[in-house]
C-alpha cells in the first residue's frame, strides 16, 4: 500500500464588517442598552488611538481589491472576498512574508524586508475607536478620525483552515465570509434601534474626498 501524502492546511482569518451611520448620540446609546430588544449581554471594552498608513503603487493593489497598511507600525492587508465598501469581507494578514506574496500576485516587486515593501504612501489619518462585544460574539464600534469623519462597524472574525489548491481555498473562504455577513446583517436587523438607516461611508473613502476637497482644484497647465 502506498503511504497516503500529507496534506498541507493552509490558516487564514476572515473578517466580515458591516457599516452604519453613527452620531453624537451613538455612544450614550450603546452604553445605556435601553432600546427595544436591548442587547442580552454588551460590555464596553474601552477606548483606544491607532494611526493607519496606507501603502499602494499607482492605485495597483486597490483597484484588485487589496489594501495593505501598517496600523501603528504593525503590517496588515486586507483582500477582498466579496461584498463593497460598506458591507465587507476580506482575507486578512498580519505576516510580512504572506504580504509580500500578494503584492507580487499583481505584477509588482516587493521585498518583505524592507520598510514599506517597496510601495509609495496614498493615506495616513489617526482614528479614536470606542469598542463594544454584543451578545458574546459581534463586535461594535465607533470611529472617529482625525479630519473629522465619524463612522460605526459591526464585525465579525474567524478563523479558517482548509487544505486544496487556490480555488478551492478561495470558495470556502468565500462560503464563511457570506455566512459571516448573513449572521451581520441580521444581528443588525434584530438591534435595528442602535443602527440609524442611512448610507455611512468608510474611514479610507472619507479620506480621500477630504484630501481632495483640502487639496481644492488643480492648477492650469
Amino acid at each position: 500500500m502506498k503511504p497516503t501524502a500529507a496534506r498541507f492546511l493552509h490558516q487564514s482569518v476572515v473578517e466580515v464588517e458591516r457599516k452604519f451611520l453613527c452620531n453624537p448620540g451613538s455612544r450614550d446609546c450603546f452604553n445605556t442598552n435601553h432600546g427595544e430588544p436591548a442587547f442580552r449581554v454588551l460590555e464596553y471594552l474601552g477606548r483606544r488611538t491607532f494611526e493607519d498608513t496606507y501603502y499602494d503603487r499607482n492605485g495597483v493593489l486597490s483597484s484588485h481589491g487589496v489594501w495593505v497598511r501598517q496600523r501603528s507600525g504593525r503590517w496588515q492587508a486586507k483582500v477582498r472576498l466579496g461584498g463593497d465598501y460598506t458591507n465587507s469581507q476580506f482575507r486578512e494578514l498580519s505576516k510580512q512574508h504572506d504580504i509580500a506574496q500578494v503584492i507580487r500576485q499583481y505584477n509588482l516587486e516587493a521585498d518583505s524586508s524592507s520598510n514599506d515593501f517597496g510601495l509609495q504612501k496614498s493615506a495616513q489619518y489617526t482614528t479614536t475607536r470606542d469598542m463594544w462585544k454584543a451578545d458574546n460574539r459581534f463586535e461594535i464600534v465607533l470611529d472617529t478620525t482625525d479630519f473629522g469623519h465619524s463612522v460605526g462597524e459591526v464585525e465579525l472574525q474567524q478563523e479558517t483552515e482548509t487544505s486544496g489548491d487556490r480555488e478551492l481555498l478561495l470558495a470556502v473562504r468565500q462560503a464563511v465570509a457570506k455566512d459571516m455577513d448573513r449572521q451581520i446583517e441580521a444581528f443588525m436587523q434584530q438591534y435595528s434601534w442602535a443602527f440609524p438607516p442611512g448610507k455611512p461611508v468608510g474611514k479610507l473613502s472619507a479620506y480621500f474626498a477630504w484630501k481632495r476637497k483640502l487639496d481644492g482644484p488643480g492648477l492650469p497647465s
